[in-house]
């Protein structure tokens, strides 16, 4: 017995052995899926760890910040940890891929509430059946304890935090098959399942949602610098206890990768999603704003319009949307990105819920010495939004009215991001960096701004 079992240890030694004897020559196949640092490896450790000091750790309006008293921002210097451990397994025709990360924050002023904890574990699978046919098989988990706090109150037991967002649960999974039907043209056959799962009631009424798609895409190679993309995409989404929201929705898009000579590339993809909502008429009574009378011309008594809510009708929405990437080396050492998103969105649900997004971005990737590097990065978007919101105003007992609380309001976006690194051994780089996040709105609750300094240093062994 003990002779049996030496030998399934040599046997499982042996066959490590061999794979790390091997991994650097299989792995040559699947470069393109590793980061440069973990390449010819079968097993990387790693650790991220920080120091840094935020202003508003609990993205809240104050002084600086936009309306609001000056005591809803609360700043603390925080303590982020990351360890993390990646495997590579490399066959001749297969790659297997599995990514493990735990994050720790510690903050030191926040009050009631000192720790945030995340878990990300991603997965991949990639087997080659032939030269022309493929499969793909991607999946990434996220548990995530969300520390923004909404409020704390004294409950008589002392204080209670109640989270902004809840902890929750992420899960999306991409299957594809890819069939190469000639060195020309190609088409890739897609299924994805995701879904968002909140602990709290308040958000999983809101959010918590199953998403499956569904389509394909296919790709033709008009010559070296240009590739012309098409497909389409059916998604049907279900809310598990929000009202009027679960959609179909059928996306059909194309897209153009072109190089513009030497030292420029261009990426666009336009598209137009036909949306169809499944339940435009609440089940439940409530108030019919179109009946009550705006304030101060008139009241009514509230008994009176008190009825089966009906959102709007289902039709077919149409939803554009398009973007555009342009990439630079044109500069020695450094990659500069431009890009450009626009996205609409209609419902049928009641106020302001139809709304377009546009959004502009710039990264610029800077490697100006052997071991010395920049990364910086902003983005600006705007989210306007269309109709009205009403708030009611009790005139008397028994009677009311309206006012407009919003009018297509919209919300403006800044965020910029800087971080340089040092790389002080191959394993082991130093960063310092700094954020910025600016968000000014119609809404008084999502005005605020954020400002984040930190320094660190990451090891990948």
């Amino acid at each position: 017995m003990m002779h049996m079992k030496a030998h399934k240890i040599l046997l499982l030694a042996v066959i490590v052995v061999h794979v790390m004897l091997f991994s650097t020559e299989l792995f040559a196949a699947y470069d393109h899926l590793i980061p440069q640092r973990q390449r010819g490896k079968f097993f990387t450790p790693s650790i991220r760890t920080r120091l840094e000091y935020n202003d508003n750790v609990s993205a809240k309006r104050g002084s600086g910040g936009g309306r609001g008293p000056a005591h809803q921002r609360i700043k603390s210097t925080v303590w982020y940890t990351e360890p993390k451990v990646a495997f590579r397994i490399p066959l001749d025709t297969t790659y297997i891929g599995v990514d493990y990360k735990y994050s720790l924050a510690y903050f030191w002023a926040r009050p009631y509430d000192n720790e945030d904890v995340a878990h990300d574990l991603t997965a991949r699978f990639k087997h080659s059946f032939t030269p022309r046919l493929s499969l793909d098989l991607d999946n990434s988990y996220t548990r995530q304890q969300v520390g923004v706090i909404k409020r704390a109150r004294d409950t008589g037991n002392g204080y209670h935090v109640i989270r902004e967002n809840g902890d929750f649960e992420l899960n999306n999974l991409d299957v594809a098959v890819k069939y190469d039907f000639t060195r020309s043209f190609y088409t890739t056959f897609k299924y994805g399942l995701e879904f968002l799962d909140f602990d709290t009631y308040d958000e999983s009424r809101t959010f918590d949602y199953l998403e499956n798609r569904i389509g394909f895409e296919s790709g033709y190679i008009v010559n070296k610098d240009t590739i012309l993309l098409g497909g389409y995409t059916f998604k049907d989404r279900s809310y598990r206890l929000r009202e009027n929201a679960d959609y179909d929705s059928h996306l059909l898009f194309g897209g153009v990768n072109y190089r513009l000579g030497k030292f420029f590339s261009l990426d666009s993809i336009a598209g137009v999603d036909f949306r169809k909502y499944e339940a435009p008429t609440r089940t439940n009574r409530g108030i019919d704003f179109d009946a009550v009378p705006l304030a101060p011309f008139g009241e009514t008594l509230a008994s009176s319009v008190t009825t089966t809510i009906k959102q709007g009708d289902t039709k077919l929405h149409k939803n554009p949307y398009v973007r555009v990437r342009l990439s630079s080396n044109y500069f020695r050492n450094m990659v500069v990105t431009l890009g450009y998103l626009l996205m609409v969105q209609s419902t049928e649900q009641e106020d302001f819920t139809d709304s377009n997004s546009q959004s502009g971005s710039l990264q610029i990737s800077w490697r100006f010495m052997p071991k010395i590097s920049l990364d910086l990065n902003m983005i600006y978007s705007i989210d306007n939004y269309d109709g009205r919101v009403y708030q009611t105003l009790t005139t008397q007992p028994g009677y009311i009215a309206k006012r407009v609380a919003y009018d297509n309001p919209e919300t403006k976006a800044f965020r910029m991001g800087a971080v340089f690194s040092y790389q002080v051994t191959p394993w082991l780089f130093y960063e310092l960096g700094y954020r910025r996040t600016d968000f000014d709105s119609d809404f008084n609750t999502s005005t605020w701004e954020r400002n984040q300094v930190f320094t660190g240093v990451n090891a990948v062994f």
